[in-house]
């Protein structure tokens, strides 16, 4: 996969927040590509992969007739993909760009009982998220990346394929932890 963008902005010198949206520009054209949403005093979009032509810009809308100035800065994000096995080895992760997340691949057959288990994360409570995905890419089970303290999860596994614990850090959150999974 492409590395994707992710835009933030430095706290805005407005009152209000402004509406900040990507748009593309093709043949005269305006399409609204992703709105922003709002971290602590910053503005984030999450990352995007450019795969139309066209020109994009950044649209700021501030809120009645405010003005002000805002410090807006571009990354460019490559999830981890990585695998973990079952054997309940350790994996640590750690994110260093605002959006970007971690897939880490097992294989697991059906019937099979597997524990995720993660432990020594850096994240503040409610800033990251465990996401156990099924062979199709839905989530199973959800859990918070808190850094209060280790915790597990278990799931039956229904079909036999590949599942991805991603680790999904909120808005422009970055850290580490460990992971685990275990097959019983």
């Amino acid at each position: 996969m492409p590395p994707a963008s992710a835009i933030q902005t430095a706290p805005f010198a407005y009152t209000d927040r402004p509406t900040v949206t990507l748009r593309r520009v093709n043949s005269g054209t305006v399409f609204n590509i992703q709105s922003a949403g709002f971290d602590g005093s910053n503005i984030f979009l999450d990352p995007v992969t450019i795969t139309d032509p066209g020109s994009y810009f950044l649209f700021i809308d501030p809120l009645n007739q405010e003005i002000g100035s805002a410090t807006v800065s571009l990354y460019t994000v490559n999830d981890i993909a990585t695998t973990v096995d079952t054997l309940n080895d350790p994996v640590t992760i750690t994110t260093t760009a605002p959006g970007q997340n971690a897939n880490l691949a097992f294989s697991a057959t059906a019937g099979q009982s597997i524990t995720i288990s993660v432990s020594g994360s850096s994240f503040a409570q409610g800033r990251c998220h465990v996401n156990l995905q099924d062979t199709g890419g839905f989530t199973m089970a959800s859990g918070d990346c808190t850094g209060i303290g280790p915790w597990s999860m278990t799931q039956t596994i229904p079909l036999t394929g590949t599942y991805t614990v991603v680790v999904d850090p909120v808005l422009s959150s970055v850290g580490s932890l460990t992971i685990s999974v275990r097959a019983q």
